[in-house]
């Protein structure tokens, strides 16, 4: 069973990188992984720094927009969450 859906953009945040290049580590989750507010979704690599970026809605991977080793600028659409789509669990024959 789902419940209402709706798409939330994983945006490229802000970390600082001035002119240098923001590379897209690797995704922490793949597509059809449910994930939390807070979770560690993707990561950025600068001048050797990791930076992890967090989920701002809970829902399912939808779409990953971007793939590992893509070079990413600030503001870019990196993923998609389709926030409200967790799978609720069913209840056993015995209604436990």
């Amino acid at each position: 069973m789902m419940n209402s859906l709706e798409e939330t953009t994983i945006i490229a945040p802000d970390i600082g990188a001035d002119d240098q290049p923001v590379r897209l580590s690797c995704w922490l989750v793949d597509v059809g992984d449910e994930v939390s507010i807070g979770d560690r979704i993707v990561e950025l690599v600068v001048s050797g720094i990791t930076f992890d970026v967090p989920a701002e809605v809970a829902g399912v991977l939808s779409k990953i927009l971007v793939n590992k080793g893509s070079e990413i600028q600030v503001g870019m659409s990196l993923g998609q969450i389709r926030a409200g789509e967790l799978k609720l669990e069913q209840p056993d024959s015995e209604g436990n």
